[in-house]
């Protein structure tokens, strides 16, 4: 999956920008941690995208009458940002919460309400299944851990990643609760096509 890809359709997908723009959105919104990019990067995904047909560039004059291409994102644009989200949203096994979470930020504007309900759905169901794949590996591993010396900083960390689970998990139900309450209806696109979910 390519994250610089998605990234930079996924602020094309909000509004039209130059190279510039996107590139300081990496940093602004703190994804240049998640994709580690430079800004020669973002102009050959430009260049790679627009000459895919994924992106259109139009050259204007600002007005200190500099010429700046804007790129602005097209209907291939569209159906392939999808299938990148797609990637992570609905991946077979279990995606990190870093990359889901990333990915995420990039929804708004982009989903109805089935699709958002369904990819909630799945990350919960994974996160079951990794969840109880793990308390089984512990299981086998139980007699074991009683006579290992785990390193107290190791004992709080596995402490930690238990809460963080839990409070995903109830993230992600709350989140789910909402998508019935009436007042969240205009967060989601109506008429979403299902072909893309």
């Amino acid at each position: 999956m390519n994250k610089v890809d998605l990234a930079v359709l996924g602020f094309l997908s909000r509004t039209s920008m130059h190279g510039y723009q996107i590139a300081e959105f990496f940093v602004k919104r703190g994804i240049e941690f998640w994709i580690k990019i430079k800004m020669p990067s973002v102009y050959k995904a430009l260049a790679r995208l627009e000459e895919k047909g994924h992106i259109t560039g139009k050259v204007v004059v600002d007005e200190n009458n500099r010429a700046r291409k804007v790129y602005s994102i097209t209907e291939s644009g569209r159906v392939y940002f999808m299938e990148l989200l797609n990637e992570i949203f609905f991946a077979e096994k279990f995606i990190s919460p870093f990359d889901f979470w990333n990915a995420f930020r990039f929804l708004p504007g982009n989903s109805s309400k089935e699709y958002f309900q369904k990819l909630i759905r799945h990350r919960l169901n994974l996160m079951e299944a990794h969840h109880a794949g793990m308390l089984e590996k512990r299981k086998c591993f139980e007699g074991q851990l009683k006579t290992i010396k785990i390193p107290f900083y190791q004992k709080m960390l596995m402490k930690r990643f238990r809460v963080m689970a839990e409070q995903e998990f109830a993230l992600l139900n709350e989140m789910l609760a909402a998508t019935e309450l009436p007042e969240n209806a205009l967060a989601f696109i109506q008429n979403i096509e299902e072909d893309s979910i």
